[in-house]
Formats: structure tokens, sequence, C-alpha cells
């Protein structure tokens, strides 16, 4: 997980929000990602964030810290 948290930080950032809001998208970006960077951190609570809901589930992960 520190290796996860370390390549994509904004991801565990966003996981660790209740409702976040959904970053606006360059035109030109439309259709695209860009690795990691707050779209995909986003698409990624979209797709994960109710399995990261849990309260325990929730306090291991603030718990991991970032690798420097």
């Amino acid at each position: 997980m520190k290796i996860a948290v370390k390549s994509f930080p904004l991801c565990k950032k966003i996981l660790l929000e209740d409702n976040p809001k959904k970053p606006k998208i360059p035109k030109e970006m439309e259709g695209y990602v860009s690795v990691g960077g707050e779209d995909q951190a986003y698409y990624f609570w979209e797709e994960q964030g109710k399995a990261w809901k849990d309260d325990e589930l929730r306090k291991w992960l603030r718990s991991v810290e970032d690798e420097k």
C-alpha cells in the first residue's frame, strides 16, 4: 500500500473524502485520463469509493504513510 500511496497519493486523499467534487477536465483532455492526476483519483473513487466507506478501513488507510 505504501507503494500505491507513493505512486498515486491523490487516490488515498480522495478515498478519505466523503463526497469529492469532480475535477474540471479541459476540453482537449476529454476521453483521456492523466496518470496520477485528480481526474484519475476521481474516477477511481467513482468505481471503488463505496468499498472504502468502512470506518476501520479508512482508519487503516489514514495510517498508511506516504513513502518518501
